[in-house]
């Protein structure tokens, strides 16, 4: 029987156990996706904990990414800023006569 039958079969002759079965699987994906290329937990409090763990660090690291994009838009229009009035500082200046120096 293959396993896709098998899970059929299982479907139809114990649903509770196979609703507990496709949980455990969803926690085994799960467990994989936290930690690769380690050995899948079956531990569900610990990888429930992990989860949770792994998701405030990701929270706290979008608020720090959001702080310094924030921080650096506001510098961008600062330099954008600088550079316009420099432009007009150039420009006011050519139009100044210019002095001659006195001998």
């Amino acid at each position: 029987m293959t396993r896709s039958l098998w899970l059929i079969d299982q479907q139809q002759s114990s649903p509770s156990l196979f609703i507990s079965f496709k949980f455990n699987l969803r926690f085994c994906d799960l467990s994989s996706i936290l930690e690769p290329g380690r050995p899948v937990r079956t531990d569900k409090s610990a990888i429930l904990d992990d989860t949770i763990r792994i998701l405030n660090q990701l929270k706290n690291e979008a608020q720090e990414l959001k702080e310094t994009n924030e921080k650096l838009l506001e510098e961008i229009k600062t330099l954008k800023l600088l550079s316009v009035f420099s432009r007009l500082s150039r420009a006011h200046q050519a139009r100044l006569p210019k002095k001659t120096a006195l001998l």
